[in-house]
């Protein structure tokens, strides 16, 4: 994912003027209750010993998230950068059951990271 990718497209350029610049006010906000979706769910057992688990990540994520993320991938790469935002997204559990091959196909790995990294880098909001 190049920078060029995640760069969003600004729909209408003000022309930059140091007199009449106006510096915006940043504020701590407070965490919305965030709503999620359903990133993947892993069922074991049958009968009485079903069991299923479900790991959700947040439908949108805030801009210091994708900027930590970023500033990551520009230090140490990609991956190290997809790593970080799996584990901060759905924990240390998520990530281990990701790995094991007995649940995971490579066309689920790639659907998993293909949502994770347009959450993080750039999908936009619907």
């Amino acid at each position: 994912m190049g920078a060029k990718s995640r760069m969003r497209k600004i729909e209408s350029p003000e022309r930059f003027s140091a007199s009449t610049y106006e510096a915006p006010t940043l504020r701590r906000s407070e965490p919305d209750e965030r709503e999620e979706i359903l990133l993947f769910a892993v069922e074991t057992g049958e009968g009485d010993n079903f069991k299923r688990q479900e790991y959700f990540i947040p439908k949108f994520v805030s801009r210091a998230f994708s900027l930590q993320a970023m500033e990551i991938e520009a230090r140490r790469g990609e991956t190290a950068a997809l790593y970080w935002s799996i584990v901060e997204l759905i924990g240390e559990e998520g990530f281990a059951v990701m790995k094991d091959p007995e649940y995971m196909t490579d066309k689920d790995f790639d659907k998993i990271l293909a949502a994770i990294g347009g959450l993080v880098f750039g999908a936009g909001k619907d």
